[in-house]
């Protein structure tokens, strides 16, 4: 019988990963004392490295986490990284296979509703992707790689292969009930003397944000994405901002819905996981493409307050 267990942390982008895989590497050590490893992860919080190992099938990182394991005397090993969740899963699955011969293998994944996960991915892509990305957010979530995260029950299809063990849950329905951390240990049955209160480790800039900086650069303008991000969670700050929620608008939303329809029927009938049917309150018909007028000028009112007059040339080189 394999008395010791593998968890493997598949994602999805957007579903509080961040947070848990900091909270995990900042408590290895108490952890470890419960008998739960949380594997190395060379640089960072998570496991890009194991993620990137196993797209190029490097077997030599399989081996020194298996031996990290050994030498731990644990009796779980925790692995997390977002990129084990991608458009195709056969280079993960047939890397942690032939794990199954002395561990019970079970994968956990955290899951949004579509509509509302590309809202959430659309926003992070611009913040923190490619430079040039300058997208509308329906070209976005047509593409074949957006599209390929959408293919839920697909995705875990190919994982039910290598995990004895599925852990699929309704990312907004746990943080709701009993929160991210604590949904994690006790979905997962991890018996450790203490668990972590959840914490928000990052606010994700306005809807209108992305449509400043997608319009920004699509216009060409080279504008810092970090600076922009700054002075717009300042400008959201002040009274009487209007958040921007959602992005898609009515028509868009209910295309994205009904191409995801059939995976999310087989989700249903194979996991038991139905997401909420509620859609956002007099949401206009079509998608905005552009930020308002308002916002634009709210993030000039503070960066003109905010950027000191030391950092602008001189008046005789504007002259």
């Amino acid at each position: 019988m394999r008395s010791r267990r593998l968890i493997l942390h598949i994602g999805t982008q957007k579903t509080g990963s961040t947070s848990l895989q900091k909270l995990l590497d900042e408590r290895r050590e108490s952890l470890l004392a419960d008998g739960v490893l949380y594997a190395s992860t060379r640089r960072g919080f998570k496991h890009k490295h194991l993620a990137r190992a196993a797209r190029k099938a490097d077997l030599s990182a399989r081996d020194a986490l298996m031996a990290e394991f050994d030498a731990s005397g644990a009796h779980t090993l925790v692995v997390s990284d977002e990129a084990f969740w991608r458009a195709s899963a056969d280079a993960p699955v047939a890397f942690f296979a032939p794990l199954r011969e002395t561990l019970r293998i079970e994968v956990v994944v955290y899951l949004r509703r579509p509509d509302l996960y590309i809202e959430s991915l659309y926003k992070q892509t611009l913040r923190t992707g490619r430079e040039d990305e300058q997208r509308d957010i329906a070209a976005f979530w047509r593409s074949d790689e957006i599209r390929g995260r959408l293919d839920y029950a697909s995705l875990l299809q190919t994982w039910s292969t290598v995990a004895d063990a599925l852990h699929v849950f309704d990312f907004a329905r746990e943080v709701k009930a009993r929160g991210l951390v604590r949904s994690f240990f006790e979905g997962l049955s991890l018996d450790v003397a203490e668990v972590p209160e959840d914490r928000v480790e990052h606010r994700s800039p306005d809807g209108q944000w992305a449509l400043a900086m997608r319009q920004a650069r699509a216009l060409g303008l080279p504008l810092p994405g970090a600076l922009l991000e700054r002075v717009s969670l300042l400008a959201e700050a002040q009274p009487g901002f209007a958040p921007t929620r959602h992005l898609l608008g009515r028509r868009e939303r209910q295309a994205l819905l009904d191409h995801c329809a059939p995976e999310l029927e087989r989700l249903r009938e194979r996991h038991g996981l139905a997401f909420s049917a509620a859609l956002p309150a007099d949401e206009p018909e079509d998608m905005a493409v552009a930020a308002d007028s308002g916002y634009l000028l709210r993030l000039l009112q503070v960066l003109c307050e905010r950027v000191p007059e030391r950092a602008l040339p001189p008046k005789r080189a504007l002259d």
